[in-house]
This record gives structure tokens, sequence and C-alpha cells, in this order.
């Protein structure tokens, strides 16, 4: 009996992109049985992962950890037929690939071309445009020109979880890893307050990781505030929840994939490419001003213009009235 052809896709990014170019790998393997399909991925990203039957997910808590494993390949002898680099680069992410045993590599990004057998490029006129999928989708359109972008984001065993649990919360997930795409203390108080009259019936979980993590805001709201502190932790409270609010974080695709109805505030960053566009049950509110374009003032501590999204959620208009930075859009 012949073998199946194998691929490992290499993931090493953030929380958000990690699941994003997961999505695409699980798509790809549904959709080709043929190839034994395996995924390597940071192993807090990969606990929502698995029970998704198609995938073989390989996942690393440190890079040591995972250049150690590509070690005990070579040593054993396992040699995939294809090594697809979906996200990650620099000097760690070349000196792991450098190390993975495979006889054909493809990378999304020149800055790996040293290491790569093939490198699929996007459109360099278009990419304030490119969608956070693009340069998974554009490595498995190497095995399969006629691939379709994924139009949602869905891990299908996590929704059926999702779908059979009950809900007892609502949570807001105000914190990103930038201060920028963080909701203000007040925007958090105000929304808040309006769902808990907007779901009486429903206990309202203001999520962070840890309560540190509010230093990062100007002050800290004056509400509860719930850690999760891991992921396990995290998914299990989004499996009891009904709905999510939160800015552009790696928590709001995490809900997104379970099947749960959200509500987005958008910033400096693009919902028209953050977003599955084919994804029901998803609000997405921003700042009329800012149109379509990216933000790039990356020094900004308080996000006005996320303020102005809650506000426009909550009241039905902008009341926002935090000052602006120079530079910004809003000014």
């Amino acid at each position: 009996m012949a073998t199946r052809p194998s691929v490992l896709f290499l993931i090493r990014d953030k929380l958000g992109d990690s699941l994003i170019a997961a999505n695409v790998a699980l798509h790809f393997a549904r959709a080709h049985p043929e190839w034994s399909v395996s995924i390597l991925i940071r192993d807090a990203y990969a606990y929502p992962l698995a029970n998704e039957s198609e995938l073989n997910v390989i996942s690393f808590r440190t890079g040591v950890q995972a250049r150690l494993l590509a070690n005990w390949w070579r040593l054993t002898g396992r040699r995939f037929d294809v090594l697809g680099v979906m996200r990650g680069f620099g000097k760690r992410t070349l000196s792991l690939i450098r190390e993975i045993p495979a006889r054909r590599v493809i990378v999304h990004d020149q800055r790996l071309s040293a290491e790569a057998t093939e490198i699929v490029h996007g459109d360099p006129i278009d990419t304030d445009n490119d969608p956070h999928y693009g340069p998974a989708w554009r490595i498995v359109r190497a095995l399969n020109m006629e691939f379709p972008a994924p139009d949602r984001l869905h891990f299908p065993r996590l929704a059926a979880r999702w779908q059979t649990r009950d809900k007892r919360f609502i949570v807001v997930c105000p914190l990103s890893d930038e201060r920028r795409r963080n909701i203000p203390a007040s925007a958090i108080e105000s929304l808040y307050a309006h769902l808990r009259e907007r779901h009486p019936d429903h206990q309202v979980l203001v999520l962070v990781r840890r309560k540190g993590d509010l230093q990062a805001l100007t002050r800290i709201p004056k509400i509860p505030i719930r850690e999760f502190l891991n992921m396990p932790r995290l998914v299990d409270l989004l499996l009891q929840s009904s709905h999510f609010y939160g800015t552009d974080t790696g928590l709001l695709h995490l809900a997104i994939a379970m099947g749960m109805p959200c509500t987005a505030f958008f910033g400096p960053t693009q919902p028209h490419r953050v977003l599955p566009v084919e994804q029901a049950d998803i609000s997405a509110w921003r700042a009329p001003i800012l149109g379509d374009r990216h933000c790039d003032l990356k020094v900004c501590d308080n996000a006005v213009c996320i303020a102005r999204a809650v506000s426009m959620m909550v009241d039905g208009e902008d009341t926002a009235s935090e000052p602006t930075r120079s530079g910004c859009p809003l000014g």
C-alpha cells in the first residue's frame, strides 16, 4: 500500500495569526485526505486544535524544544515530503527550517529564501490589503493552485463543543498585545454597564490573562475583572459564553473559530483584512473617519479610535471625549 505524501506546516507567530494559519492547514487537510498533514505550532495555540482529527498537531513550548524535535526526526529517519512555512521569519525560524528534514521547502517570505526551495509571493502592489490568511493560503496553493481562499475561520470539533455547553457568560476581552489596540478604561466601563443591561440573564466577564496586564491601560477600570491564566482555562470560559465583545486580538479569532457571535471594536487595524469574509454572526465597529485605512501611529497609548467605536455601539453615536495624539487620523 502506497504511503501518503506528507506535509508539515510550520506556524510561528502570535495567537491570532497562528489560529488563522492553522485554519488554512485544517481546511487543506479536510479537502485533501490523500495527504498526511501535520502542523508544528506553539503548545498553547495547539490546545484548541487538539480534537481536529484531520490534522496531526505537533506542539512545542520553546524554540529550543522545536529544534530538538527537528533533530530527533533527523536521527530517526523521519523526512517530510514538504515543509510549508505558513507564519514566521527571522533567525530562529531560519534555524528551525534548516534543521527540519524535508525534500521540498516552501516559504512565504523573501527573508527565508536562504533555506527554501520555493518562495511564494504576494501582490507587492496591494500589500496593505493582503488578508491575514494570505501567507498561509499561498503556501497551500503551491500544493494545489485551485485551492480556494478560506471564507471563514472554523474548527469543527471545537465548534461542536461550544454548541453543546450551557451558556452562563458574556465575555469582554479588552486587551491586545499592543496598547493602541486596547479598549481604554472608560470605554470598558461603559461597555460593561451596557452589557449588564442588555444581557440580564448572563454574568458579564471581563477577561484578562493576568490582572497585571491592565497596567497597559492609562488607569484601571472600576469593574470586576476575571483572570484566565492559561489556554485550557480560557477555552473553558469561552465554551460557556454566548457572545464575545472585544478588540482585535487572538482571543477574538478563538471565539470566531468556535462559532460564537462576536462584536469586535477596531481602531488602527482593518476589519476587511482581519475578519473572515463569509463568517456569520460577526459585528465590526470602527470610527467611519478611518475608512479602510491602516493607522501606523504605533506610539499611541490611549486608543481613542477604539473608544469611539465602543461609543457608537453603546450610545448609538460617537460620544467619546479622549484627546488625540499628534498625528492621529482622528485629529
